[in-house]
């Protein structure tokens, strides 16, 4: 019974690091629209729906 609480343990711990690498993305937006910016939505690509808008208070001058 310990060794099934410890390889659960460890799987759990491994998975979540994987999904902790996963999370951190990184992008570089530039605005040539000639539109000032003031919203972007994003969401990882299996997601139904789109997270917060990530410019908040911010806007994307062209």
């Amino acid at each position: 019974m310990r060794f099934v609480s410890i390889a659960v343990a460890v799987t759990f711990l491994a998975s979540a690091g994987i999904a902790q690498a996963q999370s951190k993305q990184d992008f570089r937006l530039t605005n040539k629209t000639g539109y000032t910016i003031d919203k972007v939505f994003v969401a990882p690509s299996k997601s139904n729906d789109w997270e917060e808008d990530i410019l908040g208070r911010d806007v994307l001058e062209n």
